[in-house]
């Protein structure tokens, strides 16, 4: 499992979820590969070609995507589900009434052949906009929007493996101190993931903003107001700012 971050356990899991829909049949030609095999026997023991592996990629991920997305990668869509996230970031971020953390980010990926110019932004990539829990866990994501197959296939499964690992609390995908981590006198501790860096995820560039919307406005102040009043201030801020 050295490439994987997952424990066996964890790994045969996945497996035994994906099996049946990447088995193959043996032939009289040849062996069918067992979907057991990882990267580096499928390409050390049976002399497989790069073509053939990134087949198996992307049959196997659009497999993991189609088993695992309705437990692993649902959006919430009842008022008890949403009211639970709240809760969560009004009790670990001291923040009420928050739905999710949103963000985007650029994969950087290989164009497909006579695409042009169509991913180029300094280097090729697709835009991905992913919305989290206060646990980490992703609630919503989607990819591009001029969508590579094999790029949305291997993203979203990964998505979905990421909240697997994540509700399993696996120390093999995040080891103590892996994630930022706030002390008892609420400075915030830089987590060892940013000695890995950013791999093909890059932020999305900060285009010169807009004039807001009244009502997002409107918003902000609320906000601000009550971030800064007797009900919405904690005792310890004022050290932070």
């Amino acid at each position: 499992m050295e490439m994987l971050r997952m424990a066996t356990d964890e790994f045969d899991f996945l497996l035994w979820k994906v099996e049946h829909l990447i088995k193959k049949q043996d032939t009289k030609m040849r062996l069918a590969i067992p979907p057991s095999e990882t990267f580096k026997s499928l390409r050390f023991q049976y002399r497989v070609g790069t073509s053939t592996i990134s087949q198996i990629v992307v049959e196997t991920c659009a497999a993991l995507y189609q088993v695992m997305k309705e437990d692993f990668l649902k959006t919430p869509s009842t008022e008890a589900e949403w009211r639970s996230i709240a809760q969560d970031f009004a009790r670990k971020r001291q923040f009420p009434h928050c739905l999710g953390a949103l963000d985007g980010k650029h994969i950087h990926v290989q164009p497909p052949t006579k695409s042009g110019s169509l991913y180029h932004k300094g280097r090729f990539s697709v835009l991905m906009m992913a919305a989290v829990d206060a646990n980490y866990k992703l609630i919503y994501a989607s990819v591009g929007t001029q969508e590579p197959d094999k790029v949305v296939k291997i993203t979203m499964a990964s998505l979905c493996i990421h909240n697997f690992l994540c509700e399993h609390r696996s120390e093999a995908y995040t080891p103590p101190a892996f994630a930022d981590w706030e002390k008892a006198d609420h400075n915030m501790v830089g987590g060892v993931w940013r000695n890995h860096g950013m791999g093909v995820f890059q932020p999305v560039e900060h285009r010169r903003a807009r004039n807001a919307t009244v009502t997002a406005k409107m918003q902000r102040n609320l906000l601000r107001d009550y971030f800064v009043s007797t009900a919405g201030s904690v005792s310890w801020q004022e050290q932070h700012i």
